[in-house]
């Protein structure tokens, strides 16, 4: 969306493709698959001895308006923060010798950045910790930065995305 207003909607990435592609598949529906499906903040003798603690989510307390639009305020300040970060951060576009850092080394490394974002607010929202969760969230992390390291040599992006 930032980009867009750099490039005037002419429809040129920010992205390589398989970044994109990868995103859900790979990188951060397991890590979210294994957090939530195991994720547990109450023992399952205390919920069926004491049913009202569900009430809260009846009332909808966990999910309404207000904590939608927080959620859509933090997703637009974090890819602000990453977009512009990465392109007009530190020093900006031009590196130490005056020339312009490369297009696709920016967006890769403003979406390594939005893959940390998630995987870390995964670990800050998480409230049942456990071995299994750890390990995926990690194995994720190191699953995207075998592929970035392995499609960006120079042979195998040339054969993917010229």
């Amino acid at each position: 969306m930032y980009f867009s207003l750099e490039n005037g909607y002419s429809g040129q990435i920010f992205f390589p493709d398989w970044l994109q592609t990868l995103y859900n598949a790979m990188w951060t529906s397991w890590a979210c698959l294994f957090a939530y499906a195991l994720e547990q903040d109450i023992n399952d003798q205390f919920v069926y001895k004491y049913p009202q603690v569900y009430a809260a989510g009846q009332q909808g307390a966990y999910f309404n308006f207000k904590v939608f639009w927080r959620w859509m305020l933090f997703s637009i300040w974090h890819g602000a923060t990453v977009y512009f970060g990465t392109v007009y951060g530190l020093s900006g576009p031009i590196d130490s010798s005056g020339l312009t850092y490369n297009h696709w080394f920016t967006s890769c490394l403003a979406f390594t950045l939005l893959i940390h974002i998630v995987t870390f607010k995964l670990f800050i929202e998480t409230v049942y910790w456990n071995w299994i969760m750890t390990v995926v969230n990690l194995g994720s992390l190191f699953c995207y930065y075998w592929n970035v390291l392995f499609m960006n040599t120079p042979f195998v992006s040339q054969l993917i995305q010229p």
